[in-house]
């Protein structure tokens, strides 16, 4: 699936119809068109194979049937997470990567400041699940342990945790300014452009 997503919104940028969430989301539903009609029917073909399995009552039945409902269920939640989850994370994801490389080109400070609090809102998340499975690998004093969670919370959490939000409002509107923001001479420029 991200491989035809990605050739879809390669080749739609390479002709520079990649501008904002729209054309990013219709990128991908190009891409995502294309592997809906294989992914049904390999789950399909899957499906009418496994199923008779979970019915069965012949010698080795009670066996099948528990190697069969597992997956069945595989089956389902990945045809759920191919093709509704995953173009929806793969969308937002290359929006906030077309936000970075255009604010890259306007304004290289501002970028910074994304960078910097998305690296700590990332080390924050990192630490507290490194500390949550610790446990299980590693004899860690309660101390240590109390001190990892406490330095994620302080990471995590606002006002750090809301940095890259309150940073991220301005930069989208330095990047994709909406018509209420722009003056007459800025609309007059962009409907010249558009045309």
């Amino acid at each position: 699936m991200i491989l035809y997503i990605d050739s879809a919104y390669e080749r739609r940028k390479r002709e520079g119809r990649i501008r904002d969430l729209s054309d990013i989301v219709q990128a991908h539903m190009e891409g995502t068109v294309q592997r809906v009609r294989p992914k049904l029917m390999t789950m399909a073909t899957m499906l009418a194979g496994l199923v008779p399995l979970l019915w069965a009552t012949g010698s080795g039945a009670e066996v099948m049937k528990r190697m069969a409902a597992p997956m069945v269920g595989g089956l389902i939640t990945s045809a759920l997470l191919t093709l509704e989850i995953i173009p929806v994370v793969y969308t937002y994801w290359r929006h906030e990567q077309l936000l970075w490389e255009r604010l890259a080109e306007l304004d290289d400070a501002g970028l910074g400041w994304l960078r910097r609090w998305t690296w700590a809102h990332g080390a924050g998340w990192s630490i507290l699940a490194c500390t949550a499975v610790a446990p299980f690998y590693l004899d860690l004093p309660a101390a240590a342990r109390l001190v990892a969670f406490a330095v994620s919370a302080a990471l995590i959490a606002p006002p750090r945790g809301a940095a890259y939000l309150r940073h991220r409002a301005p930069a989208r509107r330095l990047v994709w300014p909406s018509p209420e923001t722009l003056s007459y001479r800025d609309s007059a420029a962009e409907i010249a452009l558009v045309s």
